[in-house]
């Protein structure tokens, strides 16, 4: 969550690889965007030894993610 009430700003996440995948969740769980796949207006990187993943937040904006190991 964005706690500032003024600016945006991009938050990620530094994920160990015994994640196998990272999911962003939308619409109060009706639908999980695997951000592998698809990450619009989002961030997702994988290397050998970790995966980033991020999301830009506007002021006060939270967004729930789902981590499947």
């Amino acid at each position: 969550m964005n706690n500032s009430p003024f600016e945006s700003d991009l938050f990620t996440l530094s994920i160990s690889k015994q994640v196998s995948r990272v999911f962003l969740i939308h619409q109060n769980g009706e639908y999980e965007e695997d951000m592998r796949i698809s990450h619009h207006d989002a961030i997702f990187e994988e290397t050998d030894s970790s995966i980033r993943a991020g999301v830009y937040l506007a002021p006060g904006q939270m967004e729930i993610f789902r981590l499947e190991v």
